[in-house]
């Protein structure tokens, strides 16, 4: 906020308030009472410290810049439903890949946990300002992407609903049944295919090498013998 890039920060802070310090001094030489965020929320106009948010309204304030996520799949789709960029700070399972696939799109950044402060600040400030208008354009496809796909979503789950209700036997769906259930693990997994481009491989290599030993061994030879009959005529004479 310190650099006028954004005028407020909403952070649902629930179960983490001991993680926080009780002060802050920023690099302008400003201390901020982390502790008054928390006590007296009304004394703070652009900094909202709560127990709970509601994103998805939050998300579609026409005021939201910018989402700060942690990466899991719900988080993203309501951003990209609302056409917010994120910045995506993962922890665990796919929420890594997901940072990854984020920044690979354009619709946002991998918030490293090794950045700086000046480098996490130039990443808000990349993304705030979009000086190419990557990122809007971008998020606006997979707006459209996401709210095509949603537009009959309800419609999808009922009849979901209704194939298992008519077409089950004995409780068992066989249309939508993973042909891998009824293959051993190798086969499933083409470990089987894996095996062979590997003993392939291994095959090659060692033909490659004995046709090397025996030209190097032929070619040695050709050098070597006329050398040694030279050397009998020498001593022969």
């Amino acid at each position: 906020m310190e650099t006028k890039h954004i005028d407020g920060i909403i952070w649902s802070t629930r179960g983490i308030r001991d993680l926080f310090p009780d002060m802050i001094t920023t690099r302008s030489n400003t201390t901020y009472d982390i502790n008054s965020f928390f006590t007296n929320p009304a004394g703070n106009s652009n900094i909202a410290f709560t127990d709970w948010a509601p994103q998805v309204a939050i998300l579609h304030h026409p005021s939201t810049c910018l989402f700060i996520t942690h990466g899991g799949v719900g988080s993203l789709y309501e951003s990209m439903h609302a056409a917010v960029p994120v910045a995506v700070f993962p922890f665990f399972s796919d929420q890594p890949a997901n940072a990854i696939n984020a920044e690979e799109r354009g619709i946002g950044r991998w918030f490293k946990r090794t950045l700086r402060q000046d480098q996490a600040t130039e990443l808000v400030k990349d993304i705030v300002d979009d000086p190419t208008g990557k990122y809007k354009q971008n998020v606006g496809r997979f707006k459209a992407l996401v709210q095509i796909r949603n537009a009959r979503g309800k419609q999808r789950g009922a009849d979901l609903v209704e194939e298992v209700m008519f077409t089950h036997v004995d409780g068992k769906i066989e249309q939508r049944r993973d042909v891998r259930r009824d293959l051993s693990f190798f086969k499933a997994n083409n470990l089987d295919l894996y095996s062979f481009v590997l003993v392939s491989l291994v095959t090659f290599a060692y033909g490659l090498y004995r046709l090397a030993f025996v030209l190097y061994s032929l070619a040695f030879n050709t050098v070597s013998v006329p050398k040694m009959k030279l050397d009998k005529k020498l001593k022969a004479n």
